[in-house]
């Protein structure tokens, strides 16, 4: 019982009650045949190998980065006892600080892209674990309205409208898988 306050429910609430269950319930569905999806996609050997791309890709970055700071370190030293010229150590700094800075956007990029990885394309997404939380549920309780659903409008010729929480994490997988599957062709992997 959802309501608080009303003993008695009218029959547009209970078939209200039913219509909001069956909508929790496909999408409850929805998840458990994503979260399948989602292990196979993560076990698969083109995954693991961008995964392991990326990773390498962002140690490298990170050890660029640390260099050029390094040499930043060292220009200054060499201005500071005359080795090189104010001329040359403002080229050589303005260039490093440019180098950095692209060096720092890409790093950003790629920690971007593997968090998707990692933790939106996974069985443990939160779209998938809030939903499958409730799998087993046969009726609809406060707790799941509570964390499943972000609104409901009704109106007086008893149309509703279910506005579930997570609303676009699905339409966000599906787009992100395809774009990861694309990622892997285009690098002579396969899904």
């Amino acid at each position: 019982n959802l309501s608080h306050g009303c003993i008695k429910k009218s029959t547009r609430e209970e078939v209200l009650e039913a219509a909001i269950f069956s909508v929790i319930r496909n999408q409850i569905d929805l998840a458990v045949d994503m979260k399948k999806l989602l292990v196979r996609f993560n076990e698969s050997s083109a995954y693991q190998k961008h995964i392991r791309n990326l990773q390498r890709n962002i140690q490298t970055l990170q050890q660029k980065i640390k260099r050029i700071t390094t040499l930043k370190n060292t220009l200054f030293e060499s201005f500071d006892n005359g080795t090189i010229s104010e001329e040359d150590f403002l080229y050589m700094k303005e260039r490093y600080n440019g180098e950095n800075a692209g060096l720092k956007e890409e790093l950003e990029q790629l920690t971007q892209e593997l968090s998707k990885y990692t933790e939106e394309l996974t069985a443990k997404n939160k779209w998938i674990t809030s939903f499958e939380r409730y799998a087993k549920e046969q009726i609809l309780t406060r707790e799941m309205m509570l964390e499943l659903v972000s609104r409901v409008w009704v109106w007086a010729d008893n149309r509703f409208e279910v506005v579930l929480n997570f609303k676009d994490e699905f339409r966000l997988i599906i787009s992100n898988v395809k774009g990861a599957e694309a990622v892997c062709q285009t690098h002579s992997l396969s899904i």
